[in-house]
């Protein structure tokens, strides 16, 4: 007999004993997910009957798993049967559970024959997949200076173990070949400081729990400002520049000394 069993005993004629026995068969930590193997069994007294049609399913989350039909369902000489294997993967989500953080995963053993049209519940448990965070999501770069920049992203779950910190990390190679220390951060976001102005710059962040650090995320890349001043330009930074407006048009600035009552371009 499976571990986790649902009975439902309906009568008085035909008198009968369905069941429901589920158990976890595999677990599959690469892929966070259970494999669950069901079965429906029935045993009934050999003088009872039912001539009319029904059937017997395995509910689970979200909806229906499988469903044992038969015509007539209850027929006489048929004192038992036992009907599957019924598999089905759960998936685990980012932190190892099935559903937010339960362990607890719903059954149902559904019966519809003649007048009995009932609904037997039950759980098994799933227990938590351990595993590292899983990478996070880069939401984007903002926040540009010459020398600094603001990088965010979203966890996408804390794995299976204590959870302990995120990191972000930025560089000047896409591959990361050189790159700065990673900084530790307790939310979504980073402040990096120091960066080369001028300069295409990579950014990426993990997690890293009781179990050890996750993968890295995507890599996302983000242009400094060039040294010296700049004006927004249509959310780009051009060079400054100083004109003099003379005859509807503008011309470059330009200094001058007076020197022997003439004004001559400064050596």
């Amino acid at each position: 007999m499976a571990t986790n069993r649902i009975t439902s005993n309906q009568g008085p004629s035909p008198y009968a004993s369905f069941y429901l026995d589920c158990d976890v068969i595999q677990t599959d930590t690469a892929g966070m997910r259970w494999l669950l193997r069901a079965y429906l069994r029935m045993s009934k007294g050999s003088s009872s009957s039912y001539g009319g049609s029904g059937f017997q399913s395995v509910q689970g989350a979200p909806g229906e798993i499988a469903r044992y039909p038969r015509s007539p369902f209850l027929p006489s000489g048929i004192t038992s049967w036992t009907q599957g294997p019924y598999d089905w993967w759960v998936p685990a989500n980012g932190s190892g559970f099935w559903s937010g953080t339960s362990t607890t995963y719903p059954l149902g053993m559904q019966l519809s024959y003649g007048n009995v049209q009932t609904t037997a519940y039950g759980s098994i448990q799933l227990s938590q997949i351990a595993t590292t965070p899983p990478a996070p999501k880069p939401l984007g770069v903002t926040n540009i200076t010459q020398t600094s920049a603001q990088y965010s992203f979203s966890s996408q779950g804390l794995g299976g173990g204590t959870f302990l910190r995120w990191e972000a990390q930025w560089s000047t190679s896409p591959t990361f070949a050189t790159g700065s220390s990673p900084i530790v951060t307790s939310s979504g976001t980073s402040n990096f400081t120091d960066l080369p102005p001028g300069t295409k710059v990579y950014f990426r962040s993990r997690g890293v729990n009781s179990l050890g650090a996750g993968a890295w995320s995507q890599i996302i890349s983000a242009t400094t400002l060039p040294s010296g001043a700049r004006v927004g330009v249509g959310g780009a930074f051009p060079i400054a520049s100083t004109a003099i407006g003379t005859a509807g048009g503008f011309v470059p600035a330009q200094i001058l000394i007076g020197k022997g009552g003439v004004f001559v371009t400064p050596a």
